[in-house]
Protein backbone atom coordinates (compact mmCIF):
# COMPACT_ATOMS: atom_id res chain seq x y z
CA UNK A 1 0.00 0.00 0.00
CA UNK A 2 1.27 3.65 -0.80
CA UNK A 3 1.32 6.84 1.76
CA UNK A 4 1.61 10.02 0.87
CA UNK A 5 2.29 12.76 3.15
CA UNK A 6 1.64 15.66 2.30
CA UNK A 7 2.17 19.00 4.03
CA UNK A 8 -0.71 21.57 2.51
CA UNK A 9 -1.66 25.07 3.95
CA UNK A 10 -5.26 23.42 4.71
CA UNK A 11 -4.08 20.58 6.51
CA UNK A 12 -1.86 17.64 6.67
CA UNK A 13 -3.19 15.38 3.56
CA UNK A 14 -3.02 11.52 4.27
CA UNK A 15 -3.80 9.71 1.27
CA UNK A 16 -3.67 5.82 1.16
CA UNK A 17 -4.31 3.70 -2.04
CA UNK A 18 -6.40 0.39 -1.35
CA UNK A 19 -7.84 -1.74 -3.69
CA UNK A 20 -11.34 0.37 -4.29
CA UNK A 21 -8.53 3.27 -5.49
CA UNK A 22 -7.48 6.22 -3.15
CA UNK A 23 -8.88 7.69 0.10
CA UNK A 24 -8.21 11.14 1.62
CA UNK A 25 -7.98 12.65 5.25
CA UNK A 26 -6.95 15.67 6.39
CA UNK A 27 -5.24 16.16 9.79
CA UNK A 28 -3.43 19.13 11.80
CA UNK A 29 -5.83 21.43 9.64
CA UNK A 30 -5.55 23.90 12.24
CA UNK A 31 -1.59 23.80 12.71
CA UNK A 32 0.00 25.02 9.69
CA UNK A 33 2.04 21.85 8.74
CA UNK A 34 5.10 22.54 6.97
CA UNK A 35 7.40 19.65 6.58
CA UNK A 36 7.33 15.62 6.75
CA UNK A 37 9.47 13.12 7.09
CA UNK A 38 8.99 9.04 7.11
CA UNK A 39 11.39 7.04 9.54
CA UNK A 40 12.91 4.70 6.94
CA UNK A 41 12.52 1.52 9.26
CA UNK A 42 8.95 2.22 9.83
CA UNK A 43 6.62 3.62 7.29
CA UNK A 44 3.94 4.07 9.79
CA UNK A 45 5.99 6.10 11.50
CA UNK A 46 6.43 9.79 10.58
CA UNK A 47 6.61 13.40 12.29
CA UNK A 48 5.21 16.53 10.83
CA UNK A 49 6.44 19.89 11.63
CA UNK A 50 3.98 23.19 11.85
CA UNK A 51 3.79 26.67 12.06
CA UNK A 52 1.52 27.40 14.49
CA UNK A 53 1.88 24.25 17.34
CA UNK A 54 5.71 22.40 17.05
CA UNK A 55 6.53 18.84 16.05
CA UNK A 56 4.03 16.26 15.88
CA UNK A 57 4.55 12.28 15.59
CA UNK A 58 2.16 9.49 14.30
CA UNK A 59 3.04 5.82 14.81
CA UNK A 60 -0.24 4.57 12.84
CA UNK A 61 0.91 5.95 9.20
CA UNK A 62 -0.81 9.04 9.68
CA UNK A 63 -4.74 8.41 11.20
CA UNK A 64 -3.69 9.85 14.94
CA UNK A 65 -0.94 12.73 15.58
CA UNK A 66 0.30 13.76 18.55
CA UNK A 67 2.65 16.97 19.89
CA UNK A 68 6.33 15.02 19.83
CA UNK A 69 8.65 18.23 20.78
CA UNK A 70 9.89 17.89 24.47
CA UNK A 71 12.59 20.26 24.62
CA UNK A 72 12.30 21.94 21.45
CA UNK A 73 11.93 25.48 22.37
CA UNK A 74 10.33 27.42 19.27
CA UNK A 75 6.82 26.66 17.46
CA UNK A 76 7.82 27.02 14.28
CA UNK A 77 9.23 23.82 12.93
CA UNK A 78 9.86 23.90 9.58
CA UNK A 79 12.46 21.55 8.73
CA UNK A 80 12.74 17.71 10.18
CA UNK A 81 14.50 14.62 9.07
CA UNK A 82 14.90 11.27 9.80
CA UNK A 83 17.88 8.79 9.00
CA UNK A 84 19.45 5.34 9.81
CA UNK A 85 22.34 5.05 12.57
CA UNK A 86 23.67 2.39 14.19
CA UNK A 87 20.76 0.61 13.83
CA UNK A 88 18.57 2.83 15.07
CA UNK A 89 16.42 5.58 13.77
CA UNK A 90 17.57 9.38 14.53
CA UNK A 91 15.21 12.52 13.83
CA UNK A 92 16.07 15.74 12.86
CA UNK A 93 14.36 19.16 13.06
CA UNK A 94 15.11 22.89 12.21
CA UNK A 95 13.19 25.55 13.79
CA UNK A 96 12.49 29.11 13.58
CA UNK A 97 14.73 31.07 14.79
CA UNK A 98 18.06 28.76 13.27
CA UNK A 99 18.25 25.68 15.46
CA UNK A 100 19.11 22.60 15.33
CA UNK A 101 17.61 19.54 17.35
CA UNK A 102 18.26 15.68 17.79
CA UNK A 103 16.20 12.88 18.92
CA UNK A 104 17.34 9.52 19.68
CA UNK A 105 13.89 8.37 21.26
CA UNK A 106 11.87 8.67 17.96
CA UNK A 107 10.84 11.94 19.07
CA UNK A 108 9.79 11.25 22.82
CA UNK A 109 12.73 13.74 24.07
CA UNK A 110 15.25 16.59 22.02
CA UNK A 111 18.46 18.04 22.45
CA UNK A 112 19.70 21.30 21.18
CA UNK A 113 22.91 21.04 18.65
CA UNK A 114 24.68 24.04 19.93
CA UNK A 115 27.06 26.10 18.46
CA UNK A 116 24.60 26.70 14.80
CA UNK A 117 23.91 30.42 16.28
CA UNK A 118 27.55 31.18 17.24
CA UNK A 119 28.87 30.71 13.04
CA UNK A 120 30.33 33.69 11.74
CA UNK A 121 27.87 33.80 8.96
CA UNK A 122 24.76 33.97 11.54
CA UNK A 123 24.70 37.65 12.18
CA UNK A 124 24.13 38.32 8.00
CA UNK A 125 21.06 36.13 8.38
CA UNK A 126 17.52 36.75 7.40
CA UNK A 127 14.21 35.51 5.82
CA UNK A 128 13.28 38.82 3.28
CA UNK A 129 9.67 38.33 3.79
CA UNK A 130 10.71 39.24 7.42
CA UNK A 131 13.85 40.12 7.77
CA UNK A 132 14.11 40.31 11.53
CA UNK A 133 13.74 36.48 11.26
CA UNK A 134 15.53 33.44 9.47
CA UNK A 135 15.10 29.81 10.34
CA UNK A 136 15.99 26.45 9.07
CA UNK A 137 14.74 25.44 5.85
CA UNK A 138 16.21 21.61 4.82
CA UNK A 139 18.41 18.70 7.16
CA UNK A 140 19.89 16.61 4.49
CA UNK A 141 21.81 13.75 5.81
CA UNK A 142 24.77 11.90 4.07
CA UNK A 143 22.93 8.36 3.41
CA UNK A 144 26.50 7.19 4.92
CA UNK A 145 27.95 9.16 7.25
CA UNK A 146 24.36 9.97 9.31
CA UNK A 147 26.09 12.12 11.53
CA UNK A 148 27.52 14.19 8.80
CA UNK A 149 24.25 17.01 7.68
CA UNK A 150 24.02 19.51 5.21
CA UNK A 151 21.57 22.20 6.81
CA UNK A 152 20.25 25.05 4.65
CA UNK A 153 19.28 28.48 6.48
CA UNK A 154 16.56 30.94 4.89
CA UNK A 155 18.15 32.97 4.13
CA UNK A 156 21.70 33.52 4.26
CA UNK A 157 23.61 29.93 4.37
CA UNK A 158 24.36 26.26 3.55
CA UNK A 159 26.22 25.01 7.38
CA UNK A 160 27.50 21.56 7.91
CA UNK A 161 28.57 19.42 10.60
CA UNK A 162 30.90 16.35 10.67
CA UNK A 163 29.46 15.03 13.88
CA UNK A 164 26.07 15.39 14.60
CA UNK A 165 25.94 19.46 15.33
CA UNK A 166 28.79 19.01 18.02
CA UNK A 167 30.80 21.38 15.92
CA UNK A 168 29.41 23.56 12.39
CA UNK A 169 31.16 24.54 9.24
CA UNK A 170 30.34 27.85 8.20
CA UNK A 171 29.36 28.26 4.71
CA UNK A 172 32.13 28.32 2.08
CA UNK A 173 32.41 30.79 -0.95
CA UNK A 174 31.06 29.26 -3.59
CA UNK A 175 28.21 27.42 -1.11
CA UNK A 176 24.15 28.51 -1.83
CA UNK A 177 22.98 31.25 -0.04
CA UNK A 178 19.44 30.37 -0.37
CA UNK A 179 18.86 26.60 -0.75
CA UNK A 180 15.34 25.80 -0.47
CA UNK A 181 16.08 21.65 -0.86
CA UNK A 182 19.53 19.79 -0.24
CA UNK A 183 19.71 16.08 -2.28
CA UNK A 184 22.38 13.50 -1.22
CA UNK A 185 22.55 10.88 -3.86
CA UNK A 186 21.54 7.53 -2.60
CA UNK A 187 23.92 5.98 -4.55
CA UNK A 188 27.16 8.08 -5.57
CA UNK A 189 29.02 8.74 -2.05
CA UNK A 190 29.69 12.46 -1.45
CA UNK A 191 27.36 14.00 -4.47
CA UNK A 192 24.79 16.35 -3.32
CA UNK A 193 22.67 18.90 -5.14
CA UNK A 194 20.70 22.41 -4.02
CA UNK A 195 17.51 23.81 -5.53
CA UNK A 196 18.39 27.40 -4.86
CA UNK A 197 16.53 31.21 -5.40
CA UNK A 198 20.44 32.36 -5.90
CA UNK A 199 19.36 31.69 -9.28
CA UNK A 200 17.95 35.06 -9.76
CA UNK A 201 21.64 36.74 -9.65
CA UNK A 202 23.32 34.42 -11.22
CA UNK A 203 23.82 33.46 -14.78
CA UNK A 204 24.55 30.12 -14.68
CA UNK A 205 20.80 29.86 -12.41
CA UNK A 206 19.66 28.22 -9.52
CA UNK A 207 21.47 24.83 -9.34
CA UNK A 208 24.03 23.97 -6.96
CA UNK A 209 26.22 20.66 -6.93
CA UNK A 210 29.12 19.42 -4.91
CA UNK A 211 30.72 16.11 -5.41
CA UNK A 212 33.23 16.05 -2.41
CA UNK A 213 30.12 16.14 0.58
CA UNK A 214 29.36 19.91 0.39
CA UNK A 215 32.83 20.59 1.40
CA UNK A 216 32.81 22.94 -2.41
CA UNK A 217 30.22 23.48 -4.56
CA UNK A 218 29.85 24.10 -8.71
CA UNK A 219 27.31 26.17 -10.37
CA UNK A 220 26.77 24.60 -13.72
CA UNK A 221 24.09 25.58 -16.05
CA UNK A 222 20.07 25.06 -14.83
CA UNK A 223 17.10 25.03 -16.23
CA UNK A 224 15.52 27.91 -17.89
CA UNK A 225 13.60 28.81 -14.88
CA UNK A 226 16.18 30.75 -12.55
CA UNK A 227 14.53 30.03 -9.35
CA UNK A 228 14.54 26.55 -8.27
CA UNK A 229 12.39 24.73 -5.01
CA UNK A 230 12.04 21.48 -5.57
CA UNK A 231 14.79 18.61 -6.38
CA UNK A 232 14.57 15.11 -6.67
CA UNK A 233 17.35 13.21 -7.83
CA UNK A 234 17.39 9.37 -9.62
CA UNK A 235 19.58 6.66 -7.83
CA UNK A 236 19.78 4.54 -10.69
CA UNK A 237 21.94 7.70 -12.26
CA UNK A 238 23.47 10.22 -10.51
CA UNK A 239 23.79 12.65 -13.84
CA UNK A 240 19.65 12.48 -13.77
CA UNK A 241 18.30 15.78 -12.16
CA UNK A 242 14.38 16.56 -11.66
CA UNK A 243 13.79 20.29 -10.44
CA UNK A 244 10.75 22.34 -10.25
CA UNK A 245 11.00 26.38 -10.36
CA UNK A 246 9.91 29.73 -11.59
CA UNK A 247 11.16 33.30 -12.71
CA UNK A 248 10.75 34.61 -9.27
CA UNK A 249 9.61 33.85 -5.77
CA UNK A 250 5.95 35.23 -6.69
CA UNK A 251 5.58 33.04 -9.62
CA UNK A 252 6.53 30.24 -7.05
CA UNK A 253 4.28 30.82 -4.28
CA UNK A 254 1.56 33.74 -5.09
CA UNK A 255 -1.50 31.89 -6.59
CA UNK A 256 -3.07 35.36 -8.57
CA UNK A 257 0.40 35.30 -10.39
CA UNK A 258 1.51 31.49 -10.24
CA UNK A 259 3.25 30.12 -13.22
CA UNK A 260 5.77 27.06 -11.73
CA UNK A 261 7.34 24.29 -14.17
CA UNK A 262 9.29 21.57 -13.55
CA UNK A 263 12.04 20.41 -15.67
CA UNK A 264 14.48 17.39 -16.22
CA UNK A 265 18.17 17.34 -16.92
CA UNK A 266 18.78 14.45 -19.70
CA UNK A 267 22.16 14.08 -20.72
CA UNK A 268 22.88 18.12 -20.00
CA UNK A 269 19.85 19.33 -21.93
CA UNK A 270 16.96 20.36 -19.73
CA UNK A 271 13.41 19.54 -20.76
CA UNK A 272 10.27 20.53 -18.92
CA UNK A 273 8.05 18.17 -18.11
CA UNK A 274 4.65 18.66 -19.74
CA UNK A 275 3.26 15.07 -20.78
CA UNK A 276 0.03 14.74 -18.23
CA UNK A 277 1.26 17.85 -16.42
CA UNK A 278 -1.69 20.63 -15.84
CA UNK A 279 -0.35 24.25 -17.83
CA UNK A 280 2.40 25.75 -15.92
CA UNK A 281 -0.01 29.00 -15.67
CA UNK A 282 -1.90 29.41 -12.43
CA UNK A 283 0.60 26.14 -10.98
CA UNK A 284 2.36 27.31 -8.02
CA UNK A 285 5.91 25.52 -7.16
CA UNK A 286 6.12 21.59 -6.84
CA UNK A 287 7.43 19.52 -4.28
CA UNK A 288 9.57 16.44 -5.91
CA UNK A 289 10.45 12.93 -4.46
CA UNK A 290 11.94 9.89 -5.86
CA UNK A 291 9.79 7.14 -5.54
CA UNK A 292 11.98 4.99 -2.69
CA UNK A 293 11.01 1.73 -4.59
CA UNK A 294 12.26 2.00 -7.96
CA UNK A 295 14.90 3.99 -9.02
CA UNK A 296 13.37 6.44 -12.20
CA UNK A 297 9.73 6.91 -10.51
CA UNK A 298 8.94 9.91 -9.03
CA UNK A 299 6.04 11.99 -7.34
CA UNK A 300 5.43 15.58 -7.79
CA UNK A 301 2.79 17.33 -5.20
CA UNK A 302 1.61 20.54 -5.60
CA UNK A 303 -1.77 23.15 -5.56
CA UNK A 304 -3.26 21.10 -8.83
CA UNK A 305 -2.69 17.59 -7.11
CA UNK A 306 -0.42 14.67 -6.92
CA UNK A 307 1.06 13.08 -9.64
CA UNK A 308 3.53 10.23 -10.62
CA UNK A 309 5.90 9.23 -13.29
CA UNK A 310 7.90 6.14 -13.91
CA UNK A 311 9.53 7.32 -17.19
CA UNK A 312 12.45 9.99 -15.51
CA UNK A 313 9.64 12.66 -15.39
CA UNK A 314 8.70 12.31 -19.49
CA UNK A 315 5.45 11.77 -19.05
CA UNK A 316 2.84 11.78 -15.66
CA UNK A 317 -0.73 10.93 -14.29
CA UNK A 318 -2.88 12.09 -12.01
CA UNK A 319 -3.73 10.45 -8.61
CA UNK A 320 -6.78 10.41 -8.21
CA UNK A 321 -7.26 12.00 -4.20
CA UNK A 322 -11.05 12.27 -3.32
CA UNK A 323 -11.24 15.91 -1.27
CA UNK A 324 -7.94 17.37 -2.46
CA UNK A 325 -7.60 20.24 -0.66
CA UNK A 326 -6.26 22.36 -4.18
CA UNK A 327 -3.60 24.37 -1.41
CA UNK A 328 -0.23 25.30 -1.36
CA UNK A 329 1.88 21.91 -1.23
CA UNK A 330 4.90 22.33 1.57
CA UNK A 331 6.39 19.00 1.62
CA UNK A 332 6.02 15.40 0.57
CA UNK A 333 6.98 12.01 1.86
CA UNK A 334 6.17 9.14 0.05
CA UNK A 335 6.56 5.02 1.48
CA UNK A 336 5.35 2.44 -0.69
Amino acid sequence: MTLLLVATEAGLAVAREAAAGWTLDLSLTRDSPYCVALDPADPGRAWCGTLKSGLWRTTDGGREWSRADAGIEHERAMAVAAARDGGRTVVWAGTEPSAVYRSDDGGDSWDARPGLGRLPSAGTWSFPPRPETHHVRWIEPDPVEPARLQVAIEAGAVVSTPDGGATWLDRTVDAPYDAHTIRAHPTARGLYRAACGDGLGRAEGGLAESDDGGRSWRWPAGPPDPYLTGLALDAGDPAFVLVSGSEGPTSSHAKRAAEARIWRREGGEWLQCEQGMPEAKGSRVATLVADPAAPGAFWAAFDRGVFQSDDRGESWRAIELPGWPDAHVHSLAVAV
